[in-house]
Parts: C-alpha cells; structure tokens; sequence
C-alpha cells in the first residue's frame, strides 16, 4: 500500500514476492526500515524520492484481470466499513491510463474514486 508517495506499507507475503530479507541493502534512494534484529518491518521509506516504491512495485507479480477486480471489490468494501466515502489516485508512478483503471470501474464500488490522468 503506497501513503502518498513518501512511504509504502509491504506486508510479510509482498516482502518475499519482492525479495526483501536481512541481507537486502537500502537501495539508492530510499529506506527499508528493520526491526532490531536487521530483519525489514515491511516499510519503505521514499528518500529523496519514490523510486523504492516504484521500484519495489515492478518486482511483484501481477494478478490476472479477475484477480485484479476481486482484490478491488474487497478493497473497496474494507474502505466501505471503515466509513471512508471516496479514494484518490494521483496517476503517479508507472500507470498505463485509462486502461489499468478499468479494474476499479470494473469493480462496482459504491464508493466514487477519482482518478487524476496525466498525460
């Protein structure tokens, strides 16, 4: 989960799709935060800019189409419970729009999510 392009959030199944362990190195430009033990909490730190997050993201497998809209549909049904009443996708990173956004249209949320092409 990416927080506003400054941080990301991997849990312990997306930390070994990527490949992250003890012995990972901060890459250039960017932190991996460990526990006391070396081993990565699961958080990316941007620094100086996003290229980890970028970076990171190109390294994980990508979910077939159906996959893509179930992930969504429970996303948006979590985002449903917490009361949250709409989303914000910047377009940042390496998105192919309008195209990728077709899983979120796809999806049926309830919830508006406004989406800000680049281009």
């Amino acid at each position: 989960m990416l927080n506003l392009y400054a941080m990301a959030l991997l849990n312990r199944a997306a930390l070994r799709a990527v490949g992250y362990d003890r012995n990972t190195p901060d890459p250039a430009g960017g932190e991996i935060q460990r526990d006391g033990a070396g081993n990565p909490t699961g958080v990316l730190i941007a620094r100086p800019n996003a290229f980890i997050l970028y970076s990171t993201l190109a390294k994980g497998p990508k979910l077939p189409f159906d996959e893509q809209l179930n992930s969504t549909r429970h996303f948006m049904r979590e985002l449903n419970r917490l009361g949250v009443t709409s989303v914000i996708d910047a377009g940042g990173g390496f998105q192919n729009y309008p195209q990728d956004y077709e899983v979120v249209t796809g999806a049926e949320s309830r919830r508006p999510v406004h989406r800000t092409p680049r281009g």
